[in-house]
């Protein structure tokens, strides 16, 4: 067998309408001093779909399950970030809605990669695909779910990909 992940960390996000994006390109805005959001995306910069015309989708995330009301908790983030993006309309960000997500990611502490199983755990036939092959995030299941795919590619053609 394999060992899964047993432990969780939370994260809470909050999205907002906002009439000028905080930064020009589709970039992931990480916090690198003290502070309680960990990260702000523009979203509508990568995907101008989801937001109206002349209109902008941000999102901003902050780490744990926060139980504040939700306009609360919106301003502690407006505040917090206003010094991140000075002179880009902050203050007239327009929450949409919180998500409160108690099993966002699995915990990583140190070393928590040597327990991982791989994307072949030693069973004929059998693949794993997902964050829980590699770091728990989006972009680990995705590349656990491209190297999924070439070993299977592999295994079915008996050459190696």
């Amino acid at each position: 067998g394999f060992s899964m992940p047993q432990s969780w960390r939370s994260q809470t996000c909050l999205h907002f309408e906002v009439p000028t994006p905080p930064v020009e390109a589709p970039l992931v805005c990480l916090r690198s001093g003290p502070g309680e959001v960990d990260l702000v995306v523009p979203v509508s910069l990568a995907a101008p779909e989801y937001a109206p015309y002349e209109r902008h989708l941000v999102s901003a995330t902050v780490s744990g399950f926060d139980e504040r009301p939700d306009h609360e908790l919106a301003q502690a983030v407006q505040d917090e970030v206003v010094a991140w993006f000075p002179g880009r309309g902050v203050s007239e960000w327009q929450l949409l809605g919180v998500d409160r997500i108690e099993h966002a990611v699995y915990d990583q502490p140190p070393g928590y990669g040597r327990s991982l199983p791989s994307n072949t755990p030693g069973r004929d036939n059998l693949y794993l695909a997902g964050e829980v092959t590699t770091a728990s995030s989006i972009q680990g299941a995705m590349e656990s779910g491209d190297e999924c795919a070439r070993l299977i590619q592999e295994d079915l053609s008996g050459v190696a990909a």
